[in-house]
């Protein structure tokens, strides 16, 4: 049943602080599991230490890009959906180590200062990327996927730096040895002699080596197609790395590796292995359909684990049957008030096509997983300044913007969230998909009773609950509306009873416009979208919210609109 406004509206309020120390946990996992045991007593004085987080962080996210400075449209800049200002800040120390290191290298003559600034950025490409133990998602809440450009972009700088401080060795220094006989004033100089004359030299050359190669194997063409390559390459040069910066005289690398192994060892050994090994419900989806894509959903109960998490995490899952090393990442597709956690594959690689294949076989497996991690970059606990949302899917990537939706209508009915419109667009290509995986839950049959829907359906009865309540809650719903449209069909007549089938692509314009104007009549300026899906969607998605966002801050705009972006892709 559906409670008065005013006592939900007061029950939302009285849960924010507590949410929001649970989402502060979440989002670096080690912190959960290490204070799990006290949580009931230390929730409060969490929650209080979330909500001062929280008034930071609220600053550190505003979008500096492109809510004060347009997108340049260059080729790689483009693709940047925002920059807040927690990111600037962020990236400031190493535009500033990498100025000073250039001054440091070719004007100063500093060989010892400018190999100390390529060490500091080195390590701000370790502490990046790490997910369970990550200090600056703990108290910042800068998720682990937000993190990536970051470490992307400090490994980068580090290269750099080394290159700097390679120069000012050859140039004005040798080793810790003494000057070398090859640097540019020796007898006789010779770059390439200079680079393997001595232990140092060496071990300083096959670093920056080291680092290249690394971020060679990063590329996304690597990721994307050779995810094995990235995977162990990344491991195995990381290792390496470590080794030769104790070898060329970085001992302050000890406490970065004594942190990462800490990591390491929480998401394998301690989660993997131990608390969230489990067994788990197989289920072949889109199996009878001819030609089409085929996905296979995992199941598992919440409860025996303890398995916390919020809306829009993700996790890490490994199936022994296939491979005990090989974890994928997957986006969980369930919302956290479910009894059951639901994960949906798509078969697009080496891996997931071997777990389609077991599927077709078996009706269970035993998995391993980590995590869960990142967060929504909207911060959606902000129940003022997001009413209206807007989601967009493509294909798959519906599991993300499910668990999300389905979180939002679920806060709204049961605890008063303030909701003006939650519109929810899905591009198919065939009608099938949104039958066999309703948009948020709902009913994807013709117009009929959940019950009715439910019939006939393998399922247990812990998910076949999840469902009926959430068609139950769709079914009675005046602030959803959900949008499927259907790319490779064009006959179909069918009604159906949770959502609206179109044929063709959504007009982003179109659909923008209808946003922006329930915002306006809703006295909303910040409009929250969540999107999932190919790249070129998000692209198109990216540029959307650009086009149909207000300009600039300040200038004049009377129907003042911003379209917050968020989007998710494990292409990292």
């Amino acid at each position: 049943a559906i409670v008065g406004e005013g006592e939900t509206s007061r029950k939302h309020l009285g849960n924010m602080s507590s949410q929001q120390g649970l989402n502060m946990l979440t989002v670096a996992p080690m912190f959960h599991i290490m204070l799990e045991p006290c949580l009931p007593f230390l929730l409060p004085g969490i929650a209080l230490l979330a909500r001062l987080r929280w008034f930071i962080t609220h600053v550190l996210e505003w979008r500096v890009i492109p809510n004060a400075v347009p997108v340049i449209p260059l080729p790689y800049l483009r693709e940047i959906s925002y920059v807040s200002l927690g990111e600037m800040f962020m990236i400031l120390p190493l535009v500033i180590w990498f100025f000073h290191g250039y001054s440091l290298s070719f004007n100063d003559g500093d060989v010892d200062k400018s190999g100390q600034l390529a060490s500091y950025a080195l390590f701000m490409t370790f502490l990046t990327a790490n997910k369970t133990n990550s200090l600056v998602s703990f108290f910042l809440g800068i998720p682990f996927e937000r993190l990536i450009p970051i470490h992307m972009f400090a490994s980068v700088v580090a290269i750099l730096l080394g290159f700097f401080h390679t120069s000012a060795s050859f140039t004005f220094g040798g080793d810790i040895d003494g000057d070398s006989i090859y640097s540019s004033f020796g007898p006789k100089p010779d770059l390439g002699r200079f680079l393997v004359d001595g232990r140092t030299n060496v071990t300083g050359s096959l670093l920056v080596l080291c680092m290249i190669f690394t971020v060679a194997l990063s590329v996304f063409p690597v990721r994307r197609f050779f995810f094995e390559v990235w995977l162990y390459s990344h491991i195995i040069f990381a290792i390496t790395t470590i080794l030769l910066c104790l070898l060329h005289g970085i001992t302050t690398v000890v406490f970065v590796l004594l942190w990462l192994v800490f990591d390491w060892v929480v998401r394998y050994v301690l989660m993997a292995n131990c608390r969230y090994q489990a067994k788990a419900e197989l289920l072949v989806l889109m199996g009878s359909v001819e030609g089409a894509e085929k996905v296979v959903q995992i199941t598992l109960p919440k409860k025996p684990f303890g398995f916390a998490y919020s809306a829009g995490q993700f996790v890490q899952i490994a199936v022994p049957a296939i491979s005990r090393f090989e974890f994928h990442p997957v986006s969980i597709c369930s919302a956290p008030h479910e009894q059951q956690v639901t994960f949906r594959f798509r078969g697009l690689g080496d891996w997931t096509n071997k777990l389609l294949e077991y599927a077709a076989e078996n009706e269970t497996c035993s998995i391993m997983m980590e995590g869960p991690y990142g967060s929504v970059a909207v911060d959606l606990n902000d129940h003022k300044r997001y009413q209206t949302i807007l989601m967009v899917a493509g294909g798959i990537g519906n599991t993300h913007c499910e668990s999300v939706g389905k979180s939002i209508l679920h806060e709204h009915y049961t605890e008063g969230r303030p909701l003006t419109k939650l519109r929810y667009v899905w591009a198919v290509r065939q009608n099938k998909m949104p039958q066999e995986m309703p948009p948020l839950g709902g009913n994807g049959s013709l117009m009929g009773t959940a019950s009715e829907f439910l019939a006939g359906r393998r399922l247990t009865a812990a998910t076949a609950k999840d469902l009926e309540s959430d068609i139950n809650m769709l079914t009675g719903s005046k602030n959803a509306q959900i949008d499927v449209y259907c790319t490779g069909e064009t006959n179909f007549s069918d009604n159906f009873a949770s959502y609206t089938l179109h044929s063709g692509r959504p007009d982003f314009d179109e659909i923008f416009d209808e946003m922006r104007q329930e915002a306006v009549e809703n006295n909303q300026v910040n409009v929250a979208v969540i999107g999932c899906g190919p790249r070129g969607m998000i692209n198109d998605l990216r540029e959307a919210c650009r086009q149909h966002s207000s300009k600039i801050i300040g200038c004049g705009d009377d129907d003042m609109v911003f379209f917050d972006l968020h989007t998710e892709q494990f292409e990292f």
